[in-house]
């Protein structure tokens, strides 16, 4: 009887794991894909010879994250609550849906800043680098507003998604839905 609850379970949670996984792919599509953004902006700081590594811009990611969580946990949380009843200020399926929007918003964002950046190298490089072409006028700092927005979705989605199956699986399943959403 265990099983046939467990199987049910499982049955129940699969149009959800579907469109997570479209998510991931944007997710991951988006983190890897700046830093080979990044290799074609100029990576100078300011006027020195330094350069920002490629990898590096994705810190802005983690600092979306870290800095959003707290804000919606302790303002924005307390403000939906007095309009919704909700305890958690909106449904754990619409936070999935709000990250998954802002993802889309990131695509865009991207595809927006990646234009600008293709135009400009083709018409006023810095450099040419043999292996990859071209190198952008354009500033590195140009992907901080879709690594933040990556961020602000992961905040959404990733935690939600961790809570909505926590709390639909039986806690003998737990295990199970942490690797499964993850």
């Amino acid at each position: 009887m265990q099983q046939v609850e467990q199987v049910k379970c499982v049955m129940r949670v699969i149009p959800i794991w579907i469109s997570a996984s479209v998510y991931y792919i944007v997710l991951v599509q988006q983190q890897t894909y700046a830093i080979f953004q990044a290799l074609q902006f100029d990576r100078h700081l300011g006027n020195t010879n330094c350069d920002i590594p490629a990898a590096s811009y994705t810190v802005f990611n983690m600092l979306a994250l870290t800095i959003w969580i707290p804000i919606y946990d302790r303002i924005i949380v307390p403000i939906l609550r007095r309009f919704t009843g909700k305890e958690g200020g909106i449904t754990v399926l619409q936070k999935m849906g709000v990250g998954m929007v802002l993802a889309i918003i990131t695509m865009l964002v991207s595809a927006v800043v990646e234009e600008r950046r293709r135009t400009l190298a083709l018409t006023k490089p810095v450099g040419i680098d043999p292996r990859r072409g071209a190198i952008s006028s354009l500033s590195g700092m140009w992907l901080v507003p879709q690594l933040s927005l990556v961020g602000l979705s992961e905040a959404f989605t990733v935690i939600a998604g961790v809570e909505f199956y926590y709390k639909q699986f039986p806690e003998n399943m737990r295990s199970i839905e942490i690797n499964g959403c993850c």
